[in-house]
């Protein structure tokens, strides 16, 4: 068989791709509109947040870190929106743990809720458990290097 490759004009190829952005919008904001909805109802229920919370208690306490809870109650809030995380913090709490919430939200780059919904609308096939633990990876590898770097700074490791 012959295959021909052909270029496309900007004008032969905006119709294409403004029509599949079109598409990816109409499919993403059902999605986004459903995960906000009841990420709102399930991240504002306090018992629901405590007991998930609780799951990275024996990964923060190993590190040994301080303000377990509240590590803990952003890295939850996280997954569904980092406004929820900055909302946790306030003047009382010490400049180490504001450090590390604002670590995580930065280098996590984006919340798990809002990927799934993209994954979910987009033509791209991507297996949503592996993303699910790779992002759950990037969480503790960043706890991780933070606590070497801040035993480090304190003096713990020599």
């Amino acid at each position: 068989t012959n295959t021909r490759h052909y270029t496309l004009s900007l004008h032969d190829a905006l119709p294409i791709y403004l029509e599949y952005a079109i598409n990816l919008i109409m499919n993403l904001i059902p999605n986004i509109v459903l995960i906000f909805f009841f990420g709102d109802l399930l991240f504002n229920n306090e018992y629901i947040v405590d007991l998930l919370s609780k799951l990275f208690y024996p990964i923060i306490n190993l590190l040994k870190l301080s303000d377990v809870s509240l590590i803990s109650k952003s890295i939850i809030g996280g997954f569904y929106n980092e406004i929820v995380t900055i909302d946790l913090i306030n003047k009382s709490v010490e400049y180490n743990i504001k450090f590390i919430i604002g670590i995580l939200l930065v280098l996590k780059c984006t919340s798990l809720t809002t990927n799934i919904a993209y994954i979910s609308s987009s033509s791209i096939e991507i297996d949503k458990k592996c993303f699910i633990i790779i992002f759950l990876e990037r969480i503790l590898l960043i706890l991780l290097l933070y606590s070497i770097i801040y035993y480090f700074y304190i003096g713990y490791i020599m």
